[in-house]
């Protein structure tokens, strides 16, 4: 009779150097070890260079490339932390060279936090970057050279990368303004250095709620949509209406649905916007647009699918809001 075993394994990777180190751990029969690993367990550790000095700066310097070269680097984001000014230095060649930079995040219960640049140098420069971060957590830099560039030239291109870490967080991600309330506070720090700060507010946009005035259920009928379980998808269909008093230019927003494709538990989302006389002005999906609208009511159509029929139910009175670009933008005054 076989069953299976369980066995607890203690991996301590104090004492390792930082960067990505790569392991197997073999099962062997003590009875006859000629035949080899009966099986193989991969351990892979990545251990981040912490920073610790003040004001919070890593340096990379003189790292040599040629075509193809990849060097990566992990690096613990400092708490605090938001954004990072990075500058790369090239220098020894004379053709031109193109790089690959890539800054990769993967966050608890999140999309992985991605950036990546392309820079091409004609000749020995400096250029600098910005993009966010998130603090305290494990940030994976790349600095690729292109296969193709100066495959022709025997010179090593030397680079310098420097990342420079900033940071001023806010009690507030979005501030929304009702016209009801008292005057908004939002409070603001630096918790690795002092930073330069210049509130400023600016009133260009405008969110405007809607309910559904219509919801339409149904089970889909072909073949192709059914799960290889044999179970069936189901459809709901939203109708929304709207009216402009002039034209102006709209983008409808589901801030439960958008911009989540594999992270979300419905199959698919897709909308479609038409004037009284069903002429269509515009389609959409898990990534709305903006369009251009003239003035005149309109029915907006928002198509979900799933085969829970529970999940459907909950969304009949899904709040759609459409936002509305203001051509006269007010600009507010931040004490």
């Amino acid at each position: 009779m076989f069953c299976s075993l369980l066995f607890s394994i203690i991996v301590d990777p104090t004492n390792l150097s930082d960067g990505l180190h790569y392991f197997e751990l073999f099962g062997v029969d003590c009875k006859a070890p000629w035949r080899g690993p009966l099986f193989r367990i991969p351990v892979t550790i990545t251990k981040p260079t912490t920073v610790v000095n003040r004001p919070p700066v890593v340096s990379f310097s003189r790292m040599p490339f040629q075509p193809g070269h990849i060097e990566r680097s992990y690096i613990e984001v400092p708490f605090g932390a938001s954004w990072v000014e990075a500058t790369i230095h090239t220098s020894g060649f004379d053709t031109t060279r193109r790089f690959f930079l890539d800054a990769v995040q993967i966050c608890p219960l999140q999309r992985p936090k991605k950036w990546e640049s392309v820079v091409t140098f004609s000749s020995p420069a400096a250029k600098s970057f910005a993009f966010p971060v998130v603090g305290g957590q494990t940030m994976e830099l790349a600095i690729a050279q292109f296969w193709s560039s100066g495959i022709g030239s025997h010179e090593t291109t030397i680079v310098e990368f420097e990342v420079a870490f900033h940071g001023i967080n806010i009690n507030k991600e979005e501030v929304i303004l009702d016209g009801s309330e008292a005057p908004t506070r939002i409070d603001a720090e630096a918790l690795l250095a002092s930073e330069k700060l210049a509130p400023a507010a600016l009133l260009n946009k405008i969110r405007i709620p809607y309910r559904p005035i219509d919801s339409k259920l149904s089970a889909l009928s072909t073949n192709r949509d059914k799960l290889p379980s044999g179970k069936q998808i189901l459809a709901l269909t939203l109708t929304y209406k709207f009216k402009l008093e002039d034209a102006a230019e709209v983008k409808p927003q589901i801030p439960l649905l958008n911009n989540r494709v594999y992270d979300t538990k419905f199959e698919s989302q897709f909308y479609m916007i038409s004037d009284t006389n069903k002429r269509i002005y515009s389609v959409g999906d898990v990534y709305p647009s903006s369009s251009k609208l003239p003035k005149g009511e309109y029915n907006l159509q928002l198509y979900l699918r799933h085969d829970n029929v529970q999940y459907l139910e909950k969304l009949k009175q899904l709040v759609l809001f459409i936002e509305r670009s203001l051509e006269e933008k007010v600009e507010y005054r931040v004490l």
